[in-house]
């Protein structure tokens, strides 16, 4: 049975900054990591291509900061990334064999250690379906007279080896983790990425298609012309002339010299196999035609960079066959360079590549790569004094549908997903109100990562205030007490409300305005101002200070100390 199988899920303990987090994977929707600037993001991506021994890692020097450290600076002693596969059967995972039946490969693992003395080394090793390192013997146990006879030999009898990567090297997928800082280095030098495997898939058919080149008149068949050119051009090097006549007699004279019998040296030229020389020669000569004149890609700036792996991305989505291909591709604030129409276009190839069966994870901090109505998954990393904790919102599982991004959409509020903290109020005119009364009294909104946003209407709040419940981040809805003559509440307040207080937990905050926002900055029903617009307030509220406030709209100011109570405390707890 062939081997087919997804990676399923990451788990990582006392990583770098992270004490313990488990990620679920997938490759069929990407995974687009949202939260803030050292909630840990960009270390879940180390984390998965550490434990697939790539992306660099398998020649990765420890760091002590790679161990974890509590906030007292006390550092963990060891640390564990593991990365656990999936398949319909244990067959198709995977599997290593020494003396005995093949065992299946369940996980994928890296571990680090600190010695007593202060020395750091990290281990790779294979797991089985309990978690454990598979061990492997190439021999059986000696036993009865031979195990005495042979007792001081040191390399006789049954020695366990520990499975690594290295055992299963095939089957493990192609990493591309791609950041900002290595993007040239990501195009052009490593041996992953988007562009070098679009050269690796030219070379491959050129070598493997017949064909026929028209040259100079001639039909060539093709790739055996490629080969016989490949064939010749080895020859000629050996026969070269200046070495056959020159330089070989003299180094054999030499060596002569040296042993003190007759020397003899050949040429064995170790030229490239010719399918990695031609991607190789593929690779480089890439180039753009930007200005009229082609240039070389490497020579372009990082905006044309951006865009060549945007562009490569797109063709490799559109090639049927790299389904069959096990990759995965890590990454970093891909919006980098970009504008927002080719974010949101990198949005639909990345959404196509992990239909296709690739694995995509990425880290943004822009609004463009979120939509509840695509087949993507958002999770939010968070970060507290008990550590990191993952929001996993999934659209397809639990959807907010089409009308709630319409919603977002429509008031271009799609930085909820980003922030720590979000105040949810009805329009404009509460907005306003709002965030005037938290700069007087001192709440830092951006500086605590809180979104002020309004929803446009009163039965818009419920909806918003799920999503936000979905990705764990704390909400504080500020509305319309709505309250009529006899003291009831209007119907559509009461039901909004209630939906409101259902979604409400410890970390929610409710507020209601006194009636309403009009009647708590003493305008009358029947006045000559009916609505508290931001013009009006700008001409008589903005220019009072503090005190006169708290003296001439107490309830006004009352709402507003509750929220920046909130927005100050340090989980939103209340």
């Amino acid at each position: 049975m062939a081997v087919r199988y997804k990676l399923a899920e990451l788990s990582a303990t006392n990583f770098r900054g992270i004490k313990e987090i488990t990620v679920p994977l997938s490759s069929e929707t990407p995974l687009y990591l949202i939260g803030s600037n050292n909630a840990g993001k960009s270390t879940v991506l180390d984390a998965i291509a550490f434990a697939l021994k790539s992306g660099g890692f398998f020649s990765y020097d420890l760091d002590p900061f790679d161990f974890y450290h509590s906030k007292n600076g006390d550092a963990a002693k060891s640390f564990s990334v593991r990365v656990r596969l999936s398949a319909e059967s244990e067959e198709e995972l995977p599997a290593v064999q020494g003396v005995g039946n093949p065992v299946p490969v369940h996980f994928l693992s890296a571990k680090g250690k600190t010695s007593s003395s202060g020395k750091l080394s990290k281990h790779f090793n294979l797991l089985d379906r309990n978690g454990k390192a598979i061990s492997l013997s190439r021999s059986t146990p000696l036993k009865g007279k031979l195990k005495a006879a042979y007792a001081d030999h040191e390399y006789v009898d049954w020695r366990p080896n520990s499975a690594r990567h290295d055992d299963i090297r095939s089957y493990l997928p192609e990493v591309m983790l791609i950041r900002p800082s290595d993007l040239k280095s990501s195009l052009y030098s490593w041996k992953t990425g988007p562009l070098n495997r679009l050269s690796k898939i030219l070379a491959e058919r050129m070598l493997n298609e017949s064909w026929t080149l028209d040259y100079q008149g001639q039909q060539k068949r093709m790739p055996e012309t490629i080969h016989s050119a490949y064939d010749f051009f080895n020859t000629a090097v050996s026969e070269f002339p200046f070495w056959t006549k020159e330089i070989r007699p003299m180094l054999e004279e030499s060596l002569t010299g040296f042993l003190g019998s007759q020397g003899k040296i050949e040429l064995a030229p170790r030229i490239q196999q010719i399918e990695d020389w031609i991607r190789q020669q593929l690779l480089l000569s890439f180039a753009a035609d930007g200005t009229g004149a082609s240039t070389p890609l490497e020579r372009m700036g990082e905006g044309w960079q951006c865009m060549v792996r945007l562009a490569a991305l797109e063709v490799l989505s559109k090639l049927p066959d790299q389904a069959r291909d096990n990759v995965v591709l890590l990454l970093e604030e891909p919006e980098t360079h970009l504008h927002p129409h080719l974010r949101r276009r990198l949005r639909k190839v990345l959404e196509r590549l992990a239909a296709q069966g690739w694995t995509v994870i990425a880290t943004t901090h822009a609004p463009e790569f979120i939509n509840l109505t695509e087949n993507q998954r958002i999770g939010k990393i968070r970060r507290s004094e008990d550590g990191v904790s993952l929001a996993l919102t999934d659209p397809h599982e639990k959807p907010p549908g089409l009308k709630t991004q319409a919603k977002l959409d429509e008031r271009d509020n799609g930085e909820i997903f980003f922030a720590d903290k979000v105040i949810l109020c009805e329009g404009p005119d509460d907005q306003f109100a709002l965030q005037h009364i938290l700069q007087i009294l001192g709440a830092d909104l951006d500086a605590g990562s809180v979104s002020l946003i309004q929803v446009g209407s009163r039965n818009n709040l419920p909806d918003y205030a799920a999503l936000l419940q979905s990705l764990a981040t704390p909400w504080c809805a500020v509305l319309d007490e709505d309250r009529l003559p006899d003291g009831s509440l209007k119907q559509g307040a009461a039901k909004t409300l209630t939906k409101l207080c259902d979604l409400k937990s410890q970390a929610d905050l409710i507020e209601k305005w006194n009636i309403d926002l009009e009647h708590c900055l003493g305008i009358r029903p029947d006045g000559p101002m009916r609505k508290a617009i931001p013009s009006w307030q700008s001409e008589v509220i903005q220019p009072l200070k503090l005190s006169e406030l708290q003296q001439k709209y107490p309830d006004y100011v009352t709402v507003g100390e509750a929220v920046a109570e909130w927005v100050t405390s340090p989980s939103g707890k209340q």
